[in-house]
């Protein structure tokens, strides 16, 4: 039965571990399809891959932190429970102590000439070694339940610091992007065509709602302000500047 309950715990963990290292790798291999098609001459498509690969990173690393947690729960739960080995050594303990106890009665009672303390003393002995192996038994599965857990918690925390670190540098990766397209893409001046009709209509090389859900994220996630955590990027303020001139004059 705890071997089964092991086999399971053990199952589980690994599909964590799993499921963790695939959110790593998909964001991973969004990123760089996105980073290998990017132009600055023409930003919208990155502008528009790249807030939902953002998405995808937070929501990556959103996953991953649940999996730790439920995984640190599951550990605690387990650890605050006795160990089922240990509880039997101890009933084994008291059980042998009652017999020897019973034993040297009876052989005072019945036979007090004929006592063989050495027989006793064996028996003794014996039961004493049983519950030494037991409990050795009992403390080798918790030293390695405490191992698995560790060694789960260590793989959980690597994907998750690469999840962070890719969302990271890609943000920085992007604010470069952003820079770059103001001084090409973006300032392109918009064409006029005609339509079907013959009245002319002008088309953007970015439109102006996707500016604004650019700058939106700028500020949201690069500004840092006093009560965030999250690192500022240093030009954060000019280039949220820059591109709210630009969606005011596309």
């Amino acid at each position: 039965m705890e071997q089964r309950e092991q086999a399971q715990k053990a199952a589980l963990e690994a599909l964590r571990n799993a499921s963790a290292t695939d959110n790593v790798v998909r964001i991973y291999k969004m990123f760089a399809e996105l980073s290998k098609t990017a132009r600055p001459d023409a930003p919208a498509t990155c502008f528009e891959s790249f807030l939902s690969f953002h998405q995808e990173a937070v929501q990556a690393v959103t996953d991953i932190e649940s999996i730790q947690a439920a995984t640190s729960m599951a550990g605690a739960v387990a650890a605050d429970e006795p160990p089922v080995l240990q509880e039997i050594a101890q009933n084994r303990s008291s059980l042998s102590k009652r017999r020897g106890a019973l034993g040297v009665s009876k052989s005072v009672s019945f036979a007090p000439g004929t006592l063989d303390d050495g027989g006793g003393k064996n028996r003794s002995s014996n039961a004493s070694r049983k519950c030494l192996v037991l409990d050795k038994i009992g403390e080798d599965g918790d030293e390695k339940r405490s191992s698995s857990g560790s060694t789960t918690t260590g793989a959980l925390g690597s994907s998750l610091r690469l999840a962070k670190q890719m969302q990271c540098e890609a943000s920085s990766w992007f604010m470069d992007f952003v820079e770059a397209a103001l001084e090409t893409g973006l300032k392109k001046k918009s064409k006029a065509s005609a339509t079907a009709d013959g009245r002319k209509q002008s088309s953007c090389c970015c439109p102006q709602s996707l500016i604004l859900r650019v700058i939106n994220w700028v500020e949201m996630e690069q500004s840092g302000d006093g009560s965030s955590r999250k690192p500022s990027h240093p030009r954060a303020a000019a280039i949220a500047r820059k591109l709210r001139i630009k969606a005011k004059n596309p």
